[in-house]
């Protein structure tokens, strides 16, 4: 089975995270206007059946769903016969809350002035939820790179897996609980993990 490029996206994800977390306690002024864009294009489409929607979505994103995700296809690498990637999918799955924690109080930033419709916990950025959302479905995409034999589910998957993303992201924002640049930083560096536990959970690949 042959290993994916993973190594590029790593450094391209981890360099995004890093220029946007500086760009955000530093205060530039794209940070502001990227904010201000997202909270007034979604205060504009406020309505109750989208909030309704859009709390559906955010619990796509949840650390639970991300540890029980990582779960099942820790038991799916096991069941390919390849358990070093079962341990690595477990441990980078059960990882991102401390990462997600680690980062949200070095960072501290505040929460939006805004009416929220959700709880929240800890600082702002970077978002846990967008951080969870795009490490366990982006492993879910590329375990289907590596197992599956029809193209046809893999594009479809990875077409919904984007999809998922997105909407997770827009959720936090459209429910007060981050800016956009929030949901950014944490997109960034939940990719930046995801190639770093693919890279070293495929290491013993042929």
């Amino acid at each position: 089975m042959k290993r994916q490029p993973i190594l590029p996206f790593f450094l391209i994800n981890l360099l995004l995270f890093l220029f946007l977390a500086w760009s955000v306690q530093s205060t530039q002024s794209f940070v502001h206007v990227l904010d201000q864009w997202g909270m007034n294009t979604l205060t504009a489409a406020s309505e109750s059946s989208l909030t309704k929607m859009s709390s559906a979505f955010t619990q796509l994103g949840s650390y639970n769903i991300c540890l029980t995700f990582g779960f099942i296809l820790s038991l799916w690498a096991i069941q390919k016969e390849n358990h070093w990637l079962s341990f690595c999918i477990l441990a980078g799955s059960a990882s991102t809350r401390l990462i997600s924690v680690y980062l949200k109080g070095a960072i501290d930033r505040d929460r939006p002035p805004m009416e929220t419709y959700t709880s929240f916990h800890g600082a702002a950025f970077p978002s846990g939820h967008a951080l969870y959302a795009l490490f366990i479905y982006g492993m879910i995409v590329l375990l289907l790179s590596l197992f599956a034999k029809k193209r046809i589910l893999c594009i479809s998957m990875t077409s919904l897996a984007v999809a998922i993303i997105i909407l997770i992201g827009w959720s936090r924002v459209y429910l007060g609980a981050h800016y956009l640049t929030d949901v950014m930083g944490g997109w960034f560096i939940g990719g930046a993990w995801l190639s770093f536990i693919w890279f070293v959970g495929t290491l013993r690949q042929k």
